[in-house]
């Protein structure tokens, strides 16, 4: 998605809601990243068989609604973890 505040034009990743590129008239290419890297969210999540374990956009499935008056809202039902093989507590962590 892409859509511009400020005449910052931001592009988000349709699948993860990361942010892919960041640009401005003034400042041309401020960001641009591949889409696995992109990432507007991460946070740390630390449980006791996995100290440095991070939840993050990157590793997740966002809904995206679409641009109104400026704002969009993202929304990642359950963050993603960055280690696949290591059990997670009971329940999830959402955001928007």
């Amino acid at each position: 998605m892409k859509l511009t505040i400020n005449q910052l034009t931001v592009i988000l990743d349709d699948s993860n809601g990361g942010i892919l590129s960041l640009s401005h008239p003034k400042a041309r290419q401020i960001l641009s990243v591949a889409p696995e890297q992109a990432c507007l969210l991460d946070v740390a999540y630390p449980i006791p068989s996995f100290i440095p374990m991070r939840l993050a956009a990157r590793f997740s499935r966002a809904e995206i609604s679409g641009e109104e008056n400026g704002a969009v809202r993202i929304h990642w039902p359950a963050l993603g973890p960055s280690r696949r093989h290591v059990p997670l507590p009971e329940g999830r962590v959402s955001a928007t």
